[in-house]
């Protein structure tokens, strides 16, 4: 068995249909299977198969070999960035990096849990993965395993459980731009790598979204939905659908990757998580996004004993099992731990009971001493005299500090109420930005421009003859009036890159007419649409009326 510090520990994939527990053993060169169980919720709705979940875990856990185990969060809510800072003493690294996170995340630090880790350094620059989630996200999974009794020695992510095992199995390619797609009953991650650059993406569209789609086009339980999705899979309308709206949010993601973040064409995506394995799915996913897709296999490493060897045929499933599982055989890639330093102190206090237990004994003992007993307490009620000494005259020593640091506290929370209506105003129009440039079709079009006012129809010149300018007074009457009237319009200009003409005039009606239906928009006009030969692109101009 493999042991941690002379303790056997075991891997918990804590899902929505299913608990999974597995122990790995490394023998050499091979990596082999020690350990697996798994609880499962029969065919139930979500809030029942919970239920189920929640009564049976119990005695499930209660079956386990130890108590020690490494968990791990799911990937909504876990926020991850790669940045690059200038390399400084790794003393004065966590200040800098605290500055980063408060503009890199979006939420006060004293609600969220951090961490960090350095991927590569050069001389000049920090090459760091970010990682952060709220404390109550981390408070409400911990909730679901802590009362079974066991001691979490490691809070792992879903997210980095995945690129973990993922870089272990030879289907990983360092040189490539690679993908990964996992896919659960109530959530979705998928992932894009390129050597020490990540971007990671939770999804909408999940297992389940597919059920209920089935559930809703036919008006049948969830059950029998269920069944239909794994039968029919792609054949089925509202499978298709779905499988559309999923490859809305991926290539969102890509054209993020590529155009944002500067990253490489991606070459290859992987597929894992039992939501994937319907009939037809990849084929569907790879005709639309024209990227390479396979099957990610996670068990190809690891040798399965013919006790176990069920799981095979269920490879696709054990991504994130066996990513947390690692820890017991080698040192990973991505080491970030959440566990919070309460639950940590929790663990060391059971540890250590037999110790503390002794150790008060022994206070018991001395205690029986009075002479012994007095004198302790005489030189501890002489150390916090000479304590308060010293904290009375660092008070003294640092008052009038503390008084000018409020009175610099009272003026910027007068800035602060100003600056807090500016990015109330500015707010709306962000929003709507954020609305436009989610609404382009594909990664062919794109937006050169975005300006208040309306643009100019191109047209021919016609001679006309010159009016004479009203009066001063009537001039400002009537610009008084139009502007009353004028409706508010922002000008957007773009190109689209030229596939074929067809292609791109249907990217460039599909762009017009999701703007049309914002719940903002009143009416889109346009005002030029031409083609530049010499570039190869569609350029246009549209005049966007707002309600």
């Amino acid at each position: 068995m493999k042991f941690l510090g002379g303790k056997r520990v075991i891997a918990v994939d804590f899902g929505n249909t299913k608990i999974r527990v597995a122990e790995l053993e490394r023998h050499g060169n091979r990596i082999l299977l020690t350990y697996y169980d798994e609880l499962e919720s029969p065919l139930l709705p979500p809030e029942e198969r919970e239920n189920f979940i929640r009564e049976k875990r119990r005695d499930f856990f209660r079956k386990l070999p130890t108590k020690n185990v490494y968990f791990s969060l799911p990937g909504r809510g876990v926020l991850v960035r790669t940045i690059s800072v200038p390399a400084v003493p790794l003393k004065k690294l966590k200040d800098i990096l605290k500055y980063e996170v408060q503009q890199q995340i979006p939420f006060p630090l004293e609600i969220v849990s951090w961490t960090y880790q350095i991927l590569t350094q050069t001389p000049q620059n920090f090459n760091i993965l970010l990682a952060a989630a709220k404390k109550d996200l981390i408070n409400e999974h911990l909730s679901k395993i802590l009362p079974m009794g066991v001691n979490i020695e490691f809070l792992d992510t879903d997210l980095f459980a995945l690129i973990n095992i993922f870089t272990l199995s030879p289907q990983f390619k360092p040189d490539k731009c690679q993908a990964i797609l996992e896919m659960g009953a109530l959530s979705s991650n998928f992932i894009i790598m390129h050597e020490e650059k990540f971007l990671i993406r939770s999804l909408t569209n999940s297992g389940d979204t597919f059920t209920s789609a089935i559930m809703e086009h036919e008006n049948i339980s969830f059950e029998d939905a269920e069944k239909k999705k794994y039968e029919q899979g792609t054949k089925h309308p509202s499978v298709i659908s779905t499988i559309e709206s999923l490859h809305t949010e991926i290539q969102n993601s890509i054209d993020y990757w590529r155009f944002t973040l500067k990253g490489p064409e991606v070459e290859e995506v992987y597929l894992c998580g039992r939501g994937t394995s319907l009939l037809g799915f990849r084929e569907i996913l790879e005709s639309k996004s024209r990227i390479k897709t396979f099957y990610f296999d996670p068990l190809a490493n690891i040798e399965i004993p013919e006790k176990y060897s069920g799981i095979k045929e269920r490879g696709i499933e054990f991504g994130v099992l066996f990513g947390i599982a690692l820890r017991n055989v080698l040192s990973p890639y991505i080491n970030l731990d959440f566990l919070p330093v309460e639950v940590a102190r929790i663990r060391e206090f059971r540890e250590n009971r037999p110790y503390i237990y002794l150790s008060s004994l022994m206070a018991i003992l001395l205690s029986l001493t009075p002479a012994l007993f007095m004198r302790q307490e005489k030189i501890m009620l002489n150390g916090l005299l000479n304590e308060i000494k010293i904290s009375l005259k660092q008070y003294e020593r640092y008052k009038p500090d503390v008084e000018r640091l409020n009175e610099e506290i009272n003026k910027i929370k007068g800035k602060v109420g100003v600056a807090k209506n500016l990015i109330v105003k500015k707010s709306a129009w962000l929003r709507r930005i954020l609305e436009i440039g989610e609404s382009l079709p594909s990664s062919r079009i794109y937006l050169t421009k975005l300006s208040p006012g309306e643009i100019a129809i191109k047209k021919e010149k016609k001679k006309s003859k010159k009016r004479q300018p009203p009066p001063e007074g009537k001039k400002s009457q009537e610009k008084k009036k139009v502007t009353a009237k004028a409706p508010e319009v922002i000008g957007i200009k773009g190109e689209v890159l030229i596939t074929d003409i067809k292609t791109s005039f249907e990217d460039f009606k599909k762009f017009i007419k999701k703007l049309s239906q914002m719940d903002f928009v009143s009416s889109v006009s346009i005002a030029y649409c031409e083609i530049e030969k010499d570039k190869n692109k569609l350029v246009f101009a549209l005049n966007v009326k707002l309600k």
